[in-house]
């Protein structure tokens, strides 16, 4: 489950995203070790039937995922247990 909070402000909206480790897959890492992550964000704009990316898309370029922007300073994380239990009753009777 992710948590999101958004604000307009004068100069446009602002948005702020809690993403779980739990819901990323990734590798485990030695402790210390420093990962670099890549990050590629996606503004869907309904009424004008547009996508906007950040960084910027690059049509010259082959491939959206190889135009990610590095994301530096992550160790020692780990993405937790992701598990989820719903609890259910299922109930019966008896026409006697």
């Amino acid at each position: 489950m992710w948590d999101t909070w958004a604000k307009r402000t004068p100069f446009g909206y602002m948005v702020l995203m809690r993403i779980p480790f739990a819901s990323l897959y990734f590798k485990k890492a030695d402790p210390g070790q420093m990962r670099t992550w890549g990050i590629i964000l996606q503004r869907n704009i309904s009424h004008a039937n547009e996508q906007a990316f950040w960084p910027q898309n690059r049509h010259a370029i082959a491939g959206r995922l190889t135009q990610d922007m590095a994301a530096d300073g992550f160790s020692d994380i780990e993405h937790g247990q992701n598990l989820q239990f719903e609890p259910y009753v299922l109930a019966a009777t008896c026409g006697n």
